[in-house]
């Protein structure tokens, strides 16, 4: 049994990693859904998926967990808070994952240079494999 994180925010990308995911992973294989609340950021909250509500960030997370089990996948959800790329990066890590999977939000040209792109970042920083669905 292998372990995949799956970064999730309930986002229209992340829904296609979701997707992908499924149709990746083997039944036998774990699916962790991380969703990481930005903290310390100018920038934290500023899209709907980013809704200040932690319940309702839970149902989604809750909602996508339910997704990967009725198509037979094995998943469990986490909500953290913290740098997002830092924190998929090191839960990964923890979880000895074999596959880091993320959807690309396509952030402007300047708004990845004010925020960074997490999938990059994600990338870049990660010893793991990491797969971006765009």
């Amino acid at each position: 049994m292998a372990t995949y994180l799956l970064a999730y925010d309930d986002s229209e990308s992340a829904k296609k990693a979701l997707y992908r995911t499924i149709e990746l992973v083997s039944p036998r294989d774990l699916i962790v859904l991380v969703w990481v609340v930005p903290t310390g950021h100018a920038f934290a909250g500023f899209g709907a998926e980013e809704s200040g509500d932690p319940a309702l960030r839970l149902e989604h997370l809750n909602g996508a967990v339910a997704a990967c089990r009725r198509d037979g996948r094995q998943a469990a959800a986490l909500l953290l808070k913290g740098d997002v790329a830092k924190i998929i990066v090191e839960t990964a890590e923890k979880l000895d994952a074999a596959m880091i999977i993320l959807g690309h939000k396509g952030v402007s040209k300047i708004g990845a240079f004010a925020l960074g792109s997490v999938a990059e970042r994600v990338a870049q920083a990660s010893k793991r494999k990491v797969l971006i669905v765009k």
